[in-house]
């Protein structure tokens, strides 16, 4: 039998997928952050990680880890990785 090979890093701010993480889960194929300037921003969020977890299937993250680190800094949903996480890769 062979094994799968299983991710061994986990997502976070910092890494080299980072920034392509959080844009694309900012963006319209997730959360759709809108509007800004003189209109009220909006977003859709599940109350989940539903969205993020696709996401760090498809970049090749460990995910159960990955949704460990988030826990672990207050992350309970797909937007509060936008919140609460810096694009930068700061914690805010």
């Amino acid at each position: 039998m062979r094994k799968t090979r299983q991710s061994l890093y986990v997502m976070r701010p910092g890494h080299r997928l980072w920034d392509e993480f959080y844009t694309r889960l900012a963006g319209p194929e997730a959360c759709n952050f809108r509007g800004g300037r003189r209109q009220r921003i909006a977003w859709d969020c599940s109350h989940k990680h539903d969205m993020a977890k696709m996401l760090l299937i498809e970049l090749g993250a460990n995910v159960a880890a990955s949704l460990a680190y988030f826990l672990r800094h207050g992350v309970r949903c797909d937007c509060e990785i936008i919140f609460n996480l810096g694009p930068e890769g700061k914690i805010l």
